[in-house]
């Protein structure tokens, strides 16, 4: 299991809050190279990925893994703190590709979520070599209860359904590209 999390990299791409509108996402699914974190603190708003839609609720976090075809919803308005950020292990494979759900969580008061956030977003604003490994160390701290909870397939398993899974999105692209 160790050598497993030996091979971890991850890095934060954008931290940030942002009050969204009906228009956000504009209704289409996105599929960005890039893991999603959310942290609703005000509002309402919705998910939709892995053929399921999540309600965003204050106190829980919500990941969504790169590559992941997204549907955003927001009926009215709503803040959300959000991180952007890549997340592989054993050279390129996406974190939760290869650990698989849960994706929504209510994480323990004493993770005091909110002041990591801010933490984050502040040290990823104020970039410096002391900020980078905080942002860093941050980000696992706010992913750590995901992997916490995970499904139960032996790493093995994980590792050859990952490899499926970048088998066939190969092969779709070869086959559904303008060559």
């Amino acid at each position: 299991m160790q050598e497993f999390w030996d091979t971890l990299r991850v890095r934060v791409l954008v931290a940030d809050v942002a009050t969204v509108s009906p228009t956000w996402g504009d209704g289409v699914y996105h599929s960005d190279p890039y893991g999603r974190l959310y942290w609703l603190q005000a509002g309402r708003a919705a998910v939709t990925h892995h053929k399921r839609r999540w309600t965003l609720r204050q106190g829980r976090l919500h990941v969504i893994p790169a590559n992941t075809p997204v549907q955003l919803h927001c009926p009215d308005r709503a803040t959300i703190a959000y991180v952007h950020f890549t997340a592989a292990v054993w050279g390129e494979m996406d974190l939760f590709e290869v650990l698989g759900g849960p994706y929504d969580l209510q994480p323990s008061p004493s993770a005091n979520v909110p002041s990591l956030l801010q933490r984050l977003r502040r040290a990823f604003h104020d970039a410096n070599p002391q900020n980078t490994l905080d942002v860093t160390g941050l980000l696992l701290q706010l992913l750590a209860p995901f992997q916490a909870v995970g499904d139960k397939l032996t790493l093995a398993d994980r590792r050859r359904y990952a490899v499926q899974r970048v088998h066939l999105r190969f092969t779709h692209m070869i086959c559904f590209s303008d060559i």
